[in-house]
């Protein structure tokens, strides 16, 4: 571990919360707070957080990332998690970051649903970037189509769908029952609280902000645009970018994220 980046534990929603703070190299220019994927996406783009972070402290940015309650090395259950807790501990985090870097101008950063996450806290922020790597633009859709693939498995391995999807759908919704994720435990109670977020009704998380859509064919989508269409009305600076590159919160392989890298510290460059 690089003589720049500490181990930290400060307290969370459901107990101490583990973090890693970067130090910025070799003076700092402000401050940014890392907010990972949701269960097994968080363990695929781990390597690429850890460059990102890296990346921002070489160029004078504090940085810190840290494992919601329930997730990584942090204490709590999966089990018990909620939508309001994560948000919680991103506002816990965002107090350490400040604490850490007094004065600095704040940044967030996340992937898929955790930059979803990031964006529900910067009214409390008031963040000057916002970096959001393929956000999840509806949570409901993001689950939907998770839920699809559960039953899928469930029948290539027993030949049959042991529960309905609607009758799953319908209890999840209703904050009950729960469904096994790639081994973790989605109860209603997450459940009904992450897929009721919509990211354009949040409205701009920052003064200026990075929309990153990760794809193999590098286009931004019409949702995405339109998006970045409404921020910029509510008086953001919005940038739209597509890389051409592969899905790196389903994958294990050691892929290359230094295009993705690049791309957002060229845009940090021109909005800083």
């Amino acid at each position: 571990m690089p003589a720049n980046e500490e181990l930290v534990s400060f307290p969370g929603a459901q107990g101490p919360l583990l973090g890693m703070w970067h130090a910025a190299v070799p003076s700092a220019r402000g401050a940014f707070l890392f907010c990972h994927p949701f269960a097994e996406e968080k363990k695929c783009s781990h390597r690429a957080f850890v460059h990102m972070a890296r990346a921002l402290a070489a160029a004078g940015y504090y940085v810190l990332r840290f494992d919601f309650s329930g997730c990584g090395d942090s204490a709590g259950d999966f089990a018990a998690a909620t939508c309001e807790a994560w948000q919680q501990d991103i506002l816990a985090a965002a107090e350490l970051l400040r604490a850490r870097a007094p004065g600095m101008d704040v940044g967030l950063f996340g992937l898929r649903l955790g930059a979803t996450l990031a964006c529900t806290a910067s009214g409390s922020l008031a963040p000057k970037w916002a970096i959001l790597w393929e956000p999840i633009l509806e949570g409901e859709a993001y689950f939907r189509e998770s839920l699809r693939r559960v039953l899928i498995k469930q029948m290539m391995i027993d030949g049959r769908s042991r529960t309905r999807r609607d009758e799953l759908l319908r209890q999840l919704q209703q904050g009950e029952g729960w469904v096994d994720l790639d081994g973790f435990c989605l109860r209603g109670t997450l459940y009904r609280g992450l897929s009721a977020l919509r990211l354009a009704s949040l409205g701009p998380p920052a003064r200026r902000a990075l929309l990153l859509r990760i794809a193999p064919r590098p286009t931004i989508g019409a949702e995405l645009e339109q998006l970045a269409a409404g921020w910029r009305g509510a008086g953001a600076e919005v940038v739209t970018r597509a890389i051409a590159a592969p899905a790196i919160w389903n994958r294990l392989e050691l892929d290359d994220v230094s295009p993705l890298v690049a791309a957002t510290m060229s845009w940090l460059r021109e909005a800083s």
